[in-house]
């Protein structure tokens, strides 16, 4: 399982790396995010080289507002301190979603 960040100068030290990042937003009470959290362990496996890190939503709600994390389960690419790549929730319902937009940042 990928490490959770837990306040927000972690995740600004983990977004600023010159290699690019997956932060995973999520939260306890959501049921897509179940269901996300259920296939996303071989998504995980496909990519073992990446860096992925999970963020709760709610616990940092204004970093998920200032990068625009409308709905959750959400995947967001970052690289020297910038977002690069954002998998919305709408479009994240399948492994194979979740492979598609990370093979597109990550082969």
């Amino acid at each position: 399982m990928h490490e959770a960040i837990t306040d927000k100068q972690s995740f600004q030290e983990t977004i600023s790396a010159s290699e690019p990042v997956v932060i995973h937003f999520s939260t306890d009470w959501c049921p897509d995010c179940r269901r996300f959290e259920a296939f996303f362990p071989v998504v995980e496996e496909k990519f073992s080289n990446l860096p992925i890190y999970e963020v709760d939503r709610d616990k940092l709600s204004d970093i998920g507002e200032e990068y625009e994390v409308r709905g959750i389960p959400s995947l967001l690419v970052f690289k020297d301190g910038k977002k690069t790549a954002h998998l919305h929730s709408a479009d994240l319902k399948s492994p194979e979603d979740a492979e598609e937009f990370l093979s597109k940042y990550f082969d």
